[in-house]
């Protein structure tokens, strides 16, 4: 589904001639329905790369590739959820989920039951009316996952979409995004500096060095779907959690 090939990011420095190279030859796959971390280091590259997925920021010619295409920029097919949850602040819970929808030029008698199925897929039902500022942080991420998926992506990425929210908070968006995830049969490839959120979510797990970021190694999670908060108490998620706290 998606490919990188030996994909290297430079930027130029300011106020001199210098390059600072933020992603070096990173090579990766991800297969439909796979739900794949990127873990490393701050300052890694890990928010680039996922940029360059996007479309947000130039890759070397055909270095990636989403279902056989060349990325050369943003789609619809390709969804993202940011940290900062990116809301449109005078627009209610319902009409942020329809933003996308009504954007790419979708009939309001199609956008409706699109939004309904969201909002009750949340447990956002009681909010449609609500506007931004009035909800809590777990809920405006709510509203922003609901949006993506609302315009139907083949692939989501996640750049650190619970890293403003507190502790107790961030495990219950844990849970409900392991569940979401179940349900809605995604492609997900999600970046988080935590180590074990990206293994109670992933399929796999991938830690990049320090910048340049490259891939170090990758860890195939053996658990299955359904996860509940008690994996995190168990031995085998411990031993893991340690492996790839010892190698980062």
């Amino acid at each position: 589904m998606l490919e990188l090939d030996h994909v290297s990011k430079v930027f130029s420095a300011h106020r001199d001639t210098s390059v600072v190279e933020a992603v070096h030859d990173v090579s990766m796959t991800v297969a439909e329905k796979e739900f794949v971390s990127i873990v490393g280091p701050s300052g890694c590259g890990k928010s680039t790369l996922l940029r360059m997925i996007a479309g947000l920021e130039a890759a070397p010619d055909a270095s990636i590739r989403f279902n056989g295409y060349a990325v050369r920029g943003p789609s619809r097919d390709r969804g993202m959820v940011f940290q900062n949850f990116a809301l449109f602040p005078w627009l209610s819970v319902a009409d942020n989920i329809a933003s996308g929808l009504r954007f790419s030029g979708r009939e309001e008698c199609e956008i409706g039951p699109i939004v309904d199925r969201y909002l009750s897929l949340t447990a956002l039902e009681n909010f449609a009316k609500a506007y931004p500022h009035t909800l809590s942080g777990g809920m405006k991420q709510r509203v922003a996952i609901a949006r993506t998926l609302a315009s139907d992506p083949k692939i989501i990425l996640m750049d650190e979409p619970f890293g403003a929210l507190d502790s107790q908070t961030r495990s219950q968006m844990q849970e409900f995004l392991a569940d979401l995830w179940v349900k809605e049969s995604k492609t997900v490839i999600f970046v988080t500096h935590d180590i074990e959120e990206a293994i109670f979510l992933s399929d796999r797990v991938f830690l990049m060095s320090p910048r340049p970021g490259s891939i170090k190694k990758e860890f195939h999670i053996p658990f299955g779907p359904n996860r509940k908060h008690e994996l995190k108490f168990s031995d085998e998620f411990f031993a893991l959690k340690r492996e790839i706290m010892m190698m980062m």
